[in-house]
């Protein structure tokens, strides 16, 4: 064998390694996902039995702080649930964790795990739409969706919606590059899907800008969404 022949051997060799690396950390990636949505589902389903998380009583609390260890919160691990003032202790742990006790869902569990729900990945927010369905607790006809193999990508649906709306509104790049990006893939009463990509300077004080792209890219409006095209919108300023 020569020694260009070896090099080759070596050179594709070592190519397959980091191919099953990278495939390899892509499956883990998404066991980790999977993971943390049967979690996110057990403590949903006990929040809708009992109502709310502050009327869990002190065995259902514990089981919500072993979760969140298992999600990745960070405490001292807490008294078993029939240890003298355990539920004062998974109270302030919770506080603590939260920010709050009143008024403490799930909800703010898994945003403080996977961010705000506004800014979820497209996975997080179908799973999440396909849960409420599942137990029939789903509201109004807005369905998340995945994008299929024909459909614009995330990527391509947001490169779109920044350079018109930069052209609507005359903005830099980086103007936009200062907002958050959220990004929905979406059908509302059986429709065909959309995408609409919004920029936020703050999450829950109302989009900056937002934009609606059909599925293969083109811009359109929504009255009952309340969004224009940009240059309706830029125009209405």
């Amino acid at each position: 064998m020569t020694k260009k022949s070896m090099g080759w051997m070596l050179l594709m060799a070592g190519l397959l390694a980091v191919c099953c690396v990278c495939a390899q950390a892509e499956t883990d990636g998404q066991d980790a996902v999977a993971l943390r949505q049967g979690i996110y589902e057990e403590l949903l389903d006990m929040e809708w039995e009992l109502d709310s998380v502050e009327k869990f009583p002190p065995q259902e609390k514990y089981r919500l702080l072993f979760a969140m260890q298992e999600l990745g919160f960070s405490f001292d691990a807490p008294p078993l649930p029939d240890e003298a003032e355990a539920e004062k202790a998974y109270n302030a742990v919770l506080e603590e964790q939260l920010g709050r006790l009143d008024a403490v869902s799930v909800l703010d569990v898994m945003e403080k795990t996977e961010g705000p729900m506004p800014l979820w990945t497209l996975e997080m927010k179908a799973w999440y739409g396909d849960y409420l369905v599942a137990r029939s607790r789903a509201q109004g006809t807005w369905r998340d969706v995945l994008p299929g193999d024909d459909d614009l990508s995330r990527e391509e649906a947001v490169e779109i919606a920044r350079a018109a709306i930069c052209q609507a509104f005359s903005l830099q790049e980086s103007d936009l590059d200062e907002r958050m990006t959220a990004v929905d893939f979406f059908t509302r009463d059986g429709e065909a899907p959309r995408w609409r990509v919004s920029f936020y300077s703050g999450l829950y004080s109302g989009a900056d800008y937002e934009i609606l792209l059909d599925r293969e890219g083109q811009i359109t409006s929504d009255p009952d969404l309340g969004i224009l095209t940009p240059e309706e919108a830029a125009a209405a300023q």
